[in-house]
């Protein structure tokens, strides 16, 4: 049996990733997910934002809106933290 008839060696086969590799690629990941949560959460939120706004035009003193407002602020801000730590803390959990 020749060298080249032999079953290549599991380091030489490039479907397999390095440890680093693979870390690397869960860093990219976390990332994609991160920058995907801000896109979507922030266009949505900055909807929800102006509709309330606009109610508050009408309704200025109707505890409803208000408390609608203080719910929304503490969903944006954990939110922003989940963000904040996918891009703080890429490795792996």
């Amino acid at each position: 049996m020749e060298m080249s008839d032999h079953p290549r060696d599991s380091s030489e086969r490039p479907a397999e990733r390095s440890t680093g590799e693979l870390a690397e690629l869960v860093v990219a990941d976390r990332r994609r997910i991160a920058q995907a949560l801000h896109d979507d959460v922030v266009q949505s939120m900055s909807a929800a934002l102006m509709a309330l706004g606009l109610a508050r035009i009408g309704q200025p003193d109707d505890p409803t809106l208000h408390d609608a407002e203080q719910a929304l602020s503490t969903s944006a801000k954990a939110l922003t933290k989940l963000i904040e730590d996918l891009l703080r803390h890429p490795e792996p959990s």
